[in-house]
């Protein structure tokens, strides 16, 4: 079958597609000609065509988008640097993206271009387990990007792990500066986290068990997203950045990867290193006016009473060049003493892109997907009752395995950073925790023993996560 395709049971399908008609105009300058219907078997598939003309009209939007960048950026040896470090990176590691380039345009567990707006870039992937036939755990995942590169592929070596391990991955794209300023990006995850949680039962996905993982500028507006959605619903007004609403109690946790949290300090380390603050004040500005406060998620969370809000889970690696580990640290601190139940996870020698890229590539024990397990089988479902998973903060070092080069040690190796009472329960000892996690469809005591296969050699690896500039 021609083009991009989500398949649908066919009745809530057509519905859905009716909808779509009659609400949204048709699609303006990225689909062309629009949506078409067509039915294959007992399934309806609401296909995206784009013709010659509509991939030359992208390629010419996407051209000015560069030169208007690069007009922001200017001449500066910072950002110059860091584009050739990222040509070696790239190179250095291409076997790897080579193999998932392949995944991402043959696999037939995955369904591309899904449609969850009428606006540019408001379209999703969607990553199935290989078994369709129960309720499984709903990941979306929202990729960083520094605001201006960010792309929803970004996600599929993540999205692939996850749902091999049966959990539905749905990865969303959003405008990307100057595209559109941070609060257009949050309507654009704002859009796409409602149609997750109206239409995911559709696609084989519990409602109930839906959880929101960002990486870098993806738990910025993932985190921002869900605190604005939950003081609307505290205040019932209208609250900046929370259109489209959804509801904040259909999450069930927040998972934050090396997040961004406190802009106006974050600024002054990102000049430093390339992200020059001409530009990022036009990346977070509304109306024309810088908006640091309004838009950070821990000045946000400060301002209004810490209610709705579900399990929150920071992960940050300590070596993090481009979001200091401090980010994390400081919103587990505010979210600790408003009473939110949080944790947070600190990784010794891990960066920016350790937990996607590098690590993944090298093959071996994947410490994210450990983690990210953890967090979905144990679910923090009904709530956090106190235990050691309750506001905890956990300093891991992963440890190097003799059964071979660049097997990671798994989550369960974290140590306490101070002499408390904390700690990390072993991954097996998770699955009892609460009686929905116990239904889960995730094998998690055989999973902590899973090993990867190797994507690109470690050596390469090594190196690539030496010369990355993030």
């Amino acid at each position: 079958m021609e083009g991009y395709a989500m398949s649908f049971c066919e009745a809530a399908g057509m519905r859905h597609l009716n909808q779509i008609i009659e609400h949204m105009p048709l699609m303006m300058s990225v689909l062309d000609p629009g949506l078409k219907a067509v039915k294959d078997g007992e399934e309806v598939f609401l296909i995206s065509h784009l013709s010659l003309w509509g991939a030359s009209k992208q390629a010419w939007t996407l051209t000015k988008l560069a030169f208007q960048l690069l007009s922001y950026l200017g001449v500066g040896w910072k950002w110059s640097l860091a584009v050739f470090q990222m040509v070696i990176y790239v190179t250095l590691l291409l076997p790897g993206f080579i193999q998932m380039v392949f995944f991402y345009i043959f696999s037939p567990r995955l369904t591309k271009h899904i449609l969850y707006g009428s606006g540019p870039r408001q379209q999703l992937d969607l990553y199935m387990p290989p078994n369709k036939s129960a309720a499984h755990p709903v990941v979306i995942f929202i990729t960083g990007g520094a605001w201006t590169i960010g792309y929803k592929a970004w996600g599929a070596l993540l999205a692939r792990r996850l749902s091999d391990q049966g959990v539905i991955v749905v990865c969303l794209d959003y405008r990307n500066f100057p595209q559109g300023t941070a609060l257009q990006m949050l309507q654009d995850v704002n859009h796409g986290i409602a149609w997750v949680c109206r239409n995911i039962g559709d696609h084989c996905g519990d409602p109930d068990r839906v959880f929101i993982v960002g990486h870098s500028a993806g738990a910025h507006l993932g985190s921002l997203a869900l605190f604005r959605q939950a003081e609307r619903a505290m205040l019932g007004d209208q609250v900046l950045g929370a259109e489209p609403g959804w509801s904040p109690t259909s999450v069930r946790g927040f998972i934050g990867i090396s997040g961004a949290y406190d802009l106006s300090k974050l600024s002054e380390h990102l000049h430093r290193r390339g992200l020059y603050r001409n530009l990022f004040k036009q990346i977070m500005s509304i109306d024309g006016q810088t908006a640091y406060s309004q838009l950070s998620p821990l000045d946000v969370v400060k301002s209004w009473g810490r209610a709705l809000l579900p399990h929150i889970t920071l992960i940050h690696g300590m070596s993090d060049k481009s979001a200091p580990h401090e980010c994390s640290q400081e919103l587990y601190d505010q979210l600790r003493e408003d009473g939110v139940p949080c944790a947070l996870r600190l990784i010794r020698n891990k960066g920016h892109t350790s937990f996607l890229i590098e690590d993944p590539m090298r093959g071996g024990r994947d410490i994210l997907c450990d983690m990210l397990l953890q967090v979905i089988g144990a679910g923090h479902l009904d709530g956090c009752s106190g235990g050691s998973f309750c506001n905890s903060r956990l300093v891991g070092r992963p440890t190097t395995r003799s059964g071979g080069p660049g097997e990671i040690g798994s989550c369960d190796n974290f140590v306490p950073s101070t002499a408390s009472s904390f700690a990390m329960l072993p991954i097996g000892a998770m699955e009892g925790l609460t009686s929905r996690a116990s239904s889960v469809h995730i094998s998690v005591s055989a999973q902590s023993e899973y090993r990867y296969p190797t994507l690109c050699p470690a050596i390469l690896c090594s190196v690539a996560s030496r010369v990355c500039p993030f």
